[in-house]
Parts: C-alpha cells; sequence; structure tokens
C-alpha cells in the first residue's frame, strides 16, 4: 500500500460505518436547570455512530445580589460522536443507552432588566458549548436524554419525540 492509500484509510473506514444507518430525525424538546431556569428545542438528525443537530436555548436568569433579572436566547448548529454507537456497529453490542460526546456552536443574545450600557455592550456574543448526553431510547423511535454542558442552563433533560 502507498502513503497515501494508508493516510486515506480511516476516512474510508469512517464513511462506511457512517453511511450504514440511515437518519432518524427527532425533535428534541427539553428543560433547563441550573443556575437558571430554561428550554431546549432543537432538531436531532440521528445515526448510528454521530448526529446533526441545531438547538435553540432560552434561559431565564433571576436577580441575585448585584446582578440584574436577564433573559438569554441562543441558537446553535453542531455535531456529536456515539462511541456505544460505533461500539454496536462493529461488534454488534446491544447496550440500554447512548452516550453522546458533541459541540454546538452560534450566538446569543442577553436581554437585560434595566440595562447599563455595560449590559449593552455584552448582548450579544458567540458560544462554544461542548456537552455531555446520555440518550435512553424508549418504545415508538423517541428517547429520553440528559445533558451537560457549560452554557446555560447548565443541565438539560428531556425527550427527543420522532418526526
Amino acid at each position: 500500500m502507498t502513503t497515501r492509500a494508508i493516510r486515506s484509510l480511516p476516512l474510508v473506514v469512517l464513511a462506511l460505518v457512517c453511511t450504514t444507518s440511515r437518519a432518524q430525525p427527532r425533535l428534541q424538546v427539553g428543560l433547563g436547570a441550573v443556575p437558571g431556569a430554561g428550554i431546549q428545542l432543537g432538531y436531532v438528525d440521528v445515526h448510528s455512530v454521530y448526529t446533526i443537530e441545531t438547538a435553540f436555548y432560552g434561559e431565564l436568569k433571576p436577580s441575585l445580589g448585584r446582578s440584574r433579572a436577564a433573559l438569554v436566547t441562543s441558537g446553535g448548529v453542531g455535531v456529536s460522536f456515539r462511541p456505544l454507537g460505533a461500539l454496536r456497529v462493529i461488534g454488534q453490542a446491544d447496550f440500554g443507552y447512548d452516550l453522546d460526546l458533541g459541540v454546538r456552536f452560534g450566538p446569543s443574545l442577553q436581554f437585560t432588566h434595566r440595562a447599563t450600557r455595560s449590559d449593552k455592550n455584552k448582548q450579544f456574543r458567540l458560544f462554544l458549548d461542548p456537552f455531555l448526553r446520555l440518550v435512553k431510547p424508549r418504545s415508538g423511535g423517541g428517547a429520553f436524554y440528559a445533558e451537560i454542558g457549560p452554557l446555560r442552563p447548565v443541565l438539560r433533560l428531556g425527550a427527543w419525540l420522532r418526526l
């Protein structure tokens, strides 16, 4: 084998593994907590080894101490890798759950009650949200999930609904 063929072999294997399953589109609906309260809505295109997704977050930050109450909205796109799905494809292992290691990125807007000039300057930002998600499939094609990541709300729980 040539050096070029050896370098492209992992890409060929990845392409074969990823094309072995058909996409399963899901609507993601969840609630968020810690430190504020929020919601998460999204679209997840589930494959055996990866997901492609979009998500919209909304969080209400309560006013604590010197901080003012704020509404934070975010929307992003992302992907995740499913290591247990890869093991399932390779060895036909049957797990009762899936683990997703992923990342989302996109814009975020913060609307603060009685905003100061400093608050207005910090109103728009870009976020990067690496996340860890545990997915428990249920009958009918849906699933329950628990997700943790640095984007507020940090803890997100919800369901995937079949489209």
